[in-house]
């Protein structure tokens, strides 16, 4: 090309960018492109680090910057220019699936993007951008290219988008959020600003560019290339080092999106068991009067002295056949039904002089449905097994009912009674549980605080046998409670729990 005419392009881009251009010859680049090889570093400890050092929310985030001339909120050098040039130059339009754009542009980890909120906004400003990043495929373009290991062909590649779009989408936040949320400097800054295909090594390739917010839901990658592994192969041994090493980071990006994405299917898992368990108490006691079958509820409750080595104190039982319920009103709550329910409290000999005090007050002495009885520890469990004799014959559907199976299910393993192990036996309801999927809430309450939240009236909280009787009325109440909930729901009305109503 004529000098002349060079010249006068030239010009005519610095004036249109408003920034000084300048030619570089390819080895400079190169040279400078092996020297930004990043060295094997601590993503979580450097995370941290730069959260502490540019994260905090202060004045220094707002306004206009007295830096020279930025470029995606960054200080301009040449390098970043030659870079800027490539960027803009980026159209993924005409690209297909399995493309390579032709510009070499920087790639940002789409898993890094996810981290952002989480490892880079401090907390003034997090809750404020937390709602763009959560909406972040809504009213915005994505172009997903992927990337393959070479050498472990099979196994799932890494999501990338250009990272320009990136820094555009922060530009939009500051916008409208009038704060200065940028890709951070240092070694960080590369994490989001990753260059590919030095000396024929991988480069990403064109997936798809985002449809909406379902975008990336149940993604289908294309196979490894063979010309990548190829190219791979014939690279020489640094490039493929250095390459080798981007991978390792990318991985390690991805392990950060793995424990996210891991902890969000571990809730969806629990919020579906609850509610799976919450319709099984349903479906036993037959309230939507579909198919009556005989179960028998089997709660118990123990009480342990606080003191080590934790020996059982009390045991109480509290048990319900729906056969005793057929044809009788549930009533509010489901207490047309308590007076099915069969208690019994028995203590142990050796420690009925102990009463717990320190963490909780104990109240051995204070059974409110019946007579309590005695037993050596000797006796304890042939005890519990002769009330239960009636119904495990093997004959008779048992469920076993708690508040926190776990610790019950535990004390009386100390015991040598291994409750889900009884003829019959079918399964296990955690009125714990049940509370949450009622509540439509991760927490976990007291059992005092399940009995106040439904309305019922109790007393002498923490003698086994009242406990047993109170968990097997908060097992009935909350299963009927979870259908007038669900029907003003629907009807859209506003529900109060029906022993509440009129209460202030």
């Amino acid at each position: 090309m004529n000098d002349n005419i060079l010249d006068a392009n030239l010009e005519q881009l610095q004036q249109i960018l408003g920034l000084p251009v300048r030619l570089r010859r390819p080895s400079e680049v190169e040279n400078e492109q092996r020297d930004s090889v990043e060295k094997p570093t601590n993503f979580e400890t450097d995370g941290e680090k730069w959260q502490t050092e540019h994260g905090h929310d202060s004045s220094d985030d707002l306004g206009a910057s007295s830096s020279p001339a930025k470029l995606g909120g960054q200080p301009v050098t040449q390098a970043t220019q030659d870079w800027s040039l490539a960027n803009a130059s980026h159209d993924s339009s005409s690209l297909r699936v399995g493309d390579i754009n032709n510009a070499i542009i920087e790639f940002c980890p789409w898993a890094m993007i996810v981290r952002y909120p989480d490892r880079f906004i401090g907390k003034a400003n997090k809750p404020r951008a937390r709602p763009f990043f959560n909406n972040i495929m809504d009213g915005r373009k994505w172009d997903f290219f992927y990337l393959h290991d070479p050498i472990k062909t099979l196994d799932r590649p890494h999501l990338l988008v250009p990272t320009f779009q990136f820094e555009d989408f922060l530009d939009e936040i500051n916008q409208k959020l009038s704060i200065a949320l940028k890709i951070p400097m240092g070694e960080n800054r590369r994490r989001f600003c990753l260059k590919f295909g030095k000396d024929g090594t991988p480069q990403p390739r064109f997936l798809q560019q985002s449809e909406g917010k379902r975008s990336l839901d149940n993604l289908i990658y294309p196979e490894a290339s063979a010309d990548d592994t190829s190219s791979f192969k014939t690279a020489r041994k640094g490039e493929q080092d250095a390459f080798m090493d981007m991978l390792d980071k990318l991985n390690q990006y991805a392990q950060y999106k793995d424990k996210e994405q891991s902890a969000l299917e571990r809730a969806k898992k629990r919020a579906s068991d609850r509610k799976e368990m919450m319709m099984k108490v349903q479906a036993y006691l037959d309230l939507e009067k579909k198919s009556p079958r005989r179960t028998v509820f089997i709660c118990m409750d123990v009480e342990a002295i606080e003191f080590p080595p934790h020996p059982v104190s009390e045991v109480g039982i509290a048990i319900l056949d729906t056969d005793t319920i057929r044809g009788t009103a549930v009533g509010e709550s489901g207490s047309g039904w308590w007076n099915q329910i069969q208690a019994c409290h028995i203590r142990t000999k050796e420690y009925s002089r102990l009463v717990n005090h320190k963490y909780v007050h104990g109240c051995p002495d204070a059974f409110d449905f019946g007579a309590s009885s005695f037993a050596t520890k000797g006796e304890l469990v042939e005890t519990i097994k002769s009330i239960l004799a009636p119904y495990t014959n093997g004959r008779v559907d048992l469920v076993f009912v708690a508040h926190d199976t776990k610790q019950d299910v535990k004390f009386l393993s100390s015991i040598g009674m291994n409750v889900l192990k009884l003829p019959g036996m079918i399964g296990e309801i955690d009125t714990a549980v049940l509370h949450q999927e009622w509540c439509s809430s991760n927490e976990s309450r007291s059992l005092r605080s399940v009995l106040n939240e439904l309305g019922f009236e109790n007393k002498n909280l923490h003698n086994a046998g009242n406990d047993a009787v109170y968990t097997m009325r908060a097992m009935i109440g909350l299963a009927v409670e979870q259908l007038r909930k669900e029907e003003a729901v629907a009807k859209n009305e506003e529900y109060v729990p029906a022993m509440m109503v009129g209460r202030k």
